[in-house]
């Protein structure tokens, strides 16, 4: 063997072995890489041996599944070989799969990212629940699958039937019990849920099991199917949860690349739920048989990756910045690392609670995940990979930005200098911002901009702005035409209802909803001005959904004399102040509570809200008790199509037995 022979040989056996480690660790739960990474190092160990076959061997874990059983689990061997997918990256990729496969229609489902789980059903029971396991042993943990909370336990069909599911948790569930860090994605979670002796684990942690394949269909008189399609919608019947999936025809190749291409962009960031890719499948049976399956994989069929939305790097410090009360947050630097083709240098860690409980230090490799969420988010410390040279994470002694003492409240650390700039320029960008008073041209750099050159300091200070207008012109980036913009809109904020005025201000506990309701109950900033504490905190707690904390941080905000000063001052240039309280017009919505999830045709999401609210309804961001309705878009409530199960609302709901409706159907209530 020649030198450049050995070379090659001696790193295929390298990449074995790399790939072999994060396999065990992937399947213990215990990661520490990402799937991204991963994938990296498969593809190119992929690569290597197709063009090397002669150093191909039968325990190559490109030709074989890692994993370690869990003892007390009966072994279970499957009926049929649960085999990987083909994995497709880019557009040629795809266009490779689709001159494979030839003409014919495609289904598309959701490569939910959990647990796969082999169902058996006989005379209508669920007889057995199999993991996947190596892909052809796997593990009995139907104890654990029978307490599924949105998979039947009888189905009204009394021949054999075997299934492929995935077990999964939602991100809602996930951050409800994965509070100590100790799971690093909800695929860990699940595992961790489902394969375990204790039978009541997977429904307490809220798993569901969606089915995404038919391996047998045995009793069934009179039918035959031709495609999968066919037999998906035989088991939706049944009652089962089927994944999303989605048929394009044999001349929309070019459309589904598109989708394929835009879904980790334009859907995934909306799903409450981890899906790693699409799964594409010819949808004809017949020439699935033609094709056949590969050692590996169907021939039939290829995963579309996407990247990992977390990754794996080293935090390398903490910042402490100050917010409008002056509570302090802590915030990762991280050593930069490519999060879904986004750099991620910043991530959010919280709060100190959260810092100990997940037990993360400076100078930890870390896992950042961007799931759900726009913000970096830090998930856990790797402490596997600990050398003894990190440091822990405290709370500064002092404020960061103005040097003043720092109280700590429970978990809460406060800078209480009332004077700090930090929290004075961060108030100015909230009375300033949106869902405050909303001001034209006056947005959060402009702020920072002012503040930095002294003209503004206190919220009065915006409105004395127009008689500095040639100091504001005279700063870079300013026209004659953006000023003028700018102080009309200062002006026309005058005339902002109460209920923004009062979340401008940065009233501890007091956000936009919270506002409203107060402003309605009040009407005036004058009438709450108007009372004494032990009055104002009485008429507070008559406001339904207001309690003692809201309570008791609005009073404490009344009854400070430089806060009443300010709001004295805003009222002597001229704010209205008032909530004008627009009479109810009743129809089958007043005094009903409904949430809303999904896109709607009729309008924005607020513009329905409003519409509710005018009705003397009431709308909320999640699914309770109290919910009276879940409206859903872009469902169908005639013909059951749009309803998507698998939205974390949608599950709470059918959970609660609270009515899921169309947006046609709130309409006709609206009258």
């Amino acid at each position: 063997m020649n030198k450049e022979k050995e070379r090659i040989k001696q790193e295929i056996e390298q990449l074995r072995e790399e790939v072999l480690k994060h396999d065990l660790l992937y399947d213990a739960g215990k990661p520490i890489i990402s799937d991204t990474e991963y994938d990296r190092l498969y593809a190119k160990l992929v690569e290597l041996e197709r063009r090397h076959p002669e150093f191909q061997t039968p325990d190559s874990p490109t030709q074989r599944i890692i994993t370690k059983m869990v003892d007390g689990l009966e072994k279970v061997p499957h009926t049929e070989p649960m085999l990987s997918q083909e994995k497709a990256h880019t557009s040629d990729d795809l266009e490779r799969f689709f001159e494979k496969v030839g003409k014919g229609e495609i289904l598309v489902q959701q490569k939910l990212d959990g647990l796969t789980i082999v169902l058996k059903y006989q005379d209508g029971i669920l007889r057995q629940a199999v993991t996947r396991g190596d892909g052809y042993i796997g593990e009995d943990v139907t104890h654990a699958i029978r307490n599924v909370k949105n998979l039947p336990a009888f189905i009204p069909f009394e021949g054999y039937l075997e299934l492929r599911a995935e077990a999964i948790i939602p991100f809602e569930d996930f951050e409800r019990i994965n509070t100590d860090g100790r799971y690093r994605s909800p695929r860990n979670l699940v595992s961790g849920s489902v394969r375990t002796l204790s039978a009541k684990t997977a429904r307490e942690r809220g798993v569901l099991v969606f089915v995404f394949d038919v391996i047998h269909i045995e009793g069934i008189e009179g039918q035959t199917f031709e495609k999968d399609t066919e037999r998906l919608n035989f088991i939706h019947t049944l009652g089962f949860p089927v994944v999303e999936t989605e048929v394009f025809g044999p001349g929309e190749r070019e459309r589904l690349k598109m989708y394929c291409l835009d879904y980790s962009r334009k859907v995934r960031p909306g799903l409450p739920y981890m899906v790693d890719g699409l799964v594409l499948k010819i949808d004809d049976l017949a020439r699935r048989a033609e094709l056949g399956y590969t050692a590996k994989y169907p021939r039939w069929a290829v995963a579309f990756k996407f990247d990992s939305l977390d990754a794996t790097t080293k935090l390398v410090d903490v910042v402490w910045t100050v917010g409008p009360s002056g509570q302090l947050t802590p915030n990762a630097v991280l050593e930069p690392v490519e999060i879904d083709g986004v750099t991620i240098s910043r991530a959010s860690l919280a709060n100190i609670d959260n810092i100990r409980k997940r037990d993360i230090k400076i100078g930890d490799t870390v896992v950042v995940a961007r799931a759900n969420d726009v913000i970096p988010q830090v998930v856990s410390s790797i402490q596997e990979l600990r050398t003894g040279e990190e440091r822990d994470i405290e709370i500064p002694d002092v404020c960061p930005v103005c040097g003043g003492k720092v109280e700590v409240y429970g978990w809460r650390p406060v800078c209480v200098n009332p004077d700090c700039s930090a929290q004075k320029k961060r108030r100015l960008e909230v009375f300033v911002s949106r869902p405050g008073l909303n001001i034209n041209g006056l947005g959060e750099k402009t702020i920072d901009t002012f503040y930095e050159a002294g003209l503004v300091r206190e919220y009065t200070d915006i409105f004395e702005l127009k008689y500095k207008k040639q100091e504001i012109l005279a700063l870079p980036g300013f026209s004659e035409k953006s000023v003028e913009k700018m102080l009309a809109g200062i002006e026309e904020a005058k005339k902002a209802p109460l209920s923004k005025l009062l979340f401008a201000l940065s009233i501890p506990n007091c956000g936009e909803e919270t506002a409203k309701r107060i402003a309605r109950h009040f009407g005036s900033l004058d009438a709450m001005l108007s009372l004494d504490a032990e009055a104002l905190r009485l008429k507070l707690l008559e406001i339904d959904d207001v309690g003692d904390i809201v309570a008791d941080g609005v009073v404490t905000y009344f009854m400070d004399d430089k806060n009443r000063r300010a709001m004295e001052e805003l009222l002597a240039l001229g704010f209205e102040a008032k909530e004008v309280v627009q009479e109810v017009v009743r129809s089958a919505v007043t005094g009903k509570t409904f949430v809303i999830t999904g896109a709607l045709k009729s309008g924005s999401r607020n513009e329905v809200k409003k519409q509710i609210e005018a009705h003397g309804g009431k709308v909320a961001g999640s699914v309770s008790k109290s919910t009276d309705y879940l409206v859903m878009g872009g469902y169908d409530h005639r013909t059951g199509e749009g309803l998507n199960p698998t939205s974390s609302k949608s599950k709470k709901a059918l959970e609660l037995g609270i009515p899921i409706i169309s947006e046609e159907q709130l309409l006709e209530m609206l009258g």
